[in-house]
């Protein structure tokens, strides 16, 4: 088609007007190309339906203002490249991509940023030690981008690193109602720099993570927060079947989770014994999460160097847990640093195990860590110091043998 077609506002374009096919042979990388960079004022694209193959390393979009949309019935497949986006108000929507072995959307420097009800499946590669591969190619990748909305999308058999991963400073993101189903590795990731990050993770769910990990299954987890982001929460997704933990790293509130069959994935070859529901560190608030038939304990806080204070644990549900660990469900380990004022409060920890060895607390070096209200029995080590127990509980006994 004519090479002269220029956008001059704002307006809409059909691929199919710069030539593409859309046939699932020709090449529509330059088609494409060109019908992106014909809004010089931004506008939107049209996949109309069909399999659009784009052979090209990279697909850019610099201008400002430009959405893509499908019809639900429109198919990209990219083997070998991906679509780099680095301006602002930019939108994907009603896509279907298929069979792409890097990642598909990476976003730099980017703000309010839309990716609402698009497919992916089969993206990325198999990572093996010792073999050249696209590991890190996740299939919403955002780095240094602010006002970011991940919604309603859906993800199979996702070989890479992550499915959904933040990185970079950056801030007010919304990652809700996605669906993610069988992962080689981590499902939605929140980089590990230090920027503190404001944003939240609700109402996902996530399946099979870890499945198709041809590794250790060391970091299968369903959502990681690398580095601490007291303002981001956590909350109503849902999560069953992982290799290693459900939830891992330090929030500001990890609420109204469930969370079932923590370690249920096995095969030859898988090593981590870290499989736990929840490993919240210094989050400061667990509450009303249900844990729900986890190899380790449901919530389960390990440290001999983060200062974990000021945090609360409360109402949570914990159902045979901890088969791995004595049957203990919530596990409070501080050793070599100072800790204090730690609420632990109003759980429930059950099991239909022979035992039921519930809330173990080892404190080397307390000051107002409140036990109270749980319904589970209490182990307090004998190494504690600082430790109140209330007499509300369910009851108290000493060190599990």
């Amino acid at each position: 088609m004519s090479k002269n077609i220029i956008a001059k506002k704002p307006s809409t374009i059909n691929v199919k007007s710069f030539g593409a096919k859309g046939n699932g042979v020709t090449d529509d990388s330059q088609s494409i190309q060109k019908a992106i960079n014909s809004l010089i004022k931004g506008g939107t694209i049209l996949f109309p339906d069909g399999t659009y193959l784009i052979l090209t390393a990279e697909i850019r979009i610099k201008t400002p203002n430009v959405s893509l949309i499908g019809s639900n019935n429109s198919i990209i497949k990219l083997p070998n490249g991906n679509f780099y986006i680095t301006n602002n108000n930019i939108s994907v929507s009603n896509i279907k991509f298929i069979d792409c072995n890097r990642q598909v959307l990476h976003f730099e420097n980017s703000s309010n940023v839309l990716v609402n009800n698009c497919y992916f499946e089969n993206i990325g590669s198999d990572f093996l030690i010792g073999k050249i591969s696209n590991y890190h190619s996740p299939p919403v990748h955002l780095s240094q981008c602010t006002g970011v909305v991940i919604s309603k999308n859906k993800f199979f058999n996702i070989k890479s690193d992550n499915v959904i991963r933040i990185d970079g400073p950056g801030n007010e993101f919304v990652i809700s109602q996605n669906d993610i189903d069988t992962t080689s590795f981590k499902g939605i990731t929140v980089g590990t720099e230090t920027s503190i990050r404001k944003g939240s993770i609700e109402k996902n769910t996530l399946k099979n993570i870890g499945l198709t990990t041809p590794g250790n299954g060391t970091g299968t987890v369903a959502i990681y927060i690398g580095s601490p982001s007291y303002d981001l929460s956590v909350s109503n997704n849902y999560i069953d079947t992982t290799v290693e933990n459900g939830i891992e790293g330090v929030a500001g509130i990890i609420s109204n989770n469930t969370i079932k069959n923590v370690g249920a994935i096995y095969h030859a070859g898988i090593t981590t014994v870290s499989n736990y529901g929840i490993s919240p560190y210094a989050t400061k608030l667990v509450s009303n999460n249900t844990i729900e038939n986890s190899k380790g304990p449901g919530i389960k806080c390990w440290t001999q160097t983060l200062d974990v204070s000021n945090t609360v644990w409360s109402g949570n549900s914990v159902l045979n847990c901890g088969r791995n660990e004595l049957n203990i469900g919530i596990y409070y380990s501080v050793n070599g640093v100072p800790v204090s004022n730690v609420d632990i409060q109003n759980n429930i920890v059950k099991t239909t195990q022979s035992s039921n060895n519930g809330i173990y607390l080892r404190v080397a070096d307390g000051s107002n860590i409140k036990v109270s209200g749980n319904l589970s029995p209490i182990y307090v080590d004998p190494i504690c110091k600082g430790v109140i127990i209330a007499a509300d509980n369910e009851y108290i006994i000493g060190y599990p043998t």
